[in-house]
């Protein structure tokens, strides 16, 4: 299946539903004439993934996305604004989507791009839980962005396998992390740099006490 839907984005209507929490996801909102085609096909999937691409005279961009539902309206899909500036295409732009079925990861390699990272106790938790639920699909060398407090964590897919685009639903995964550097940044002190590796040091001390990822799969999954 591959055909060119209208863009656009995500209209937050508490009456409705909140969608507030889908800006930070990877999930979009489609219409029921992608589902039928889906239907037609003879496809299904507990969870459906979906390869978005845009072209211009600028390039090629893509993306990947999981579906929260099928309630768009007519011919367009609903997105987070961040995945229609990974696009570089603005409401009411044209879209070309094609469904797509990753392999499932066993490997996650990933970079936090905040030093309040390492604030967090519960990590297991805490990625476990929102990528489970906000990011059934990775890309390596994207971005995801999970709120924590009042606070946006952003951490970069450094390396995934066994290939570059994977879904994390229902599998055991072995997730391990390259360690913050302030230099690769644009929101942190430099002059803050001593601060900053004693949190490293403190965190890695930490992580071989309870450390819940490193070394050992675990599972992200319903089932």
């Amino acid at each position: 299946m591959s055909n060119q839907y209208i863009l656009d984005l995500l209209l937050y209507s508490p009456s409705i539903e909140d969608y507030s929490s889908l800006e930070y996801s990877n999930k979009v909102i489609l219409n029921q004439k992608i589902l039928n085609e889906i239907m037609n096909n003879n496809i299904q999937e507990d969870t459906m993934i979906f390869k978005l691409w845009s072209q211009s005279d600028i390039g090629y961009y893509e993306t990947f996305v999981s579906v929260h539902d099928f309630t768009a309206s007519d011919d367009k899909i609903y997105v987070p604004f961040r995945i229609a500036e990974e696009l570089f295409v603005n409401r009411d732009d044209f879209i070309n989507i094609e469904y797509y079925i990753p392999p499932k990861a066993n490997y996650i390699k990933l970079k936090p791009n905040q030093k309040e990272f390492y604030n967090i106790i519960d990590v297991k938790d805490f990625l476990g839980n929102h990528i489970k639920k906000y990011y059934p699909v990775l890309k390596k060398d994207s971005i995801i962005s999970i709120p924590y407090y009042d606070s946006i964590i952003e951490l970069v897919i450094k390396d995934i396998k066994p290939f570059d685009v994977v879904t994390t639903i229902d599998t055991d995964i072995q997730v391990e992390f390259e360690p913050f550097n302030e230099v690769d940044t644009h929101n942190v002190n430099v002059s803050n740099s001593t601060n900053i590796h004693d949190d490293i040091q403190s965190y890695d001390k930490k992580m071989d006490e309870w450390y819940p990822f490193c070394g050992i799969g675990h599972r992200l999954g319903n089932k």
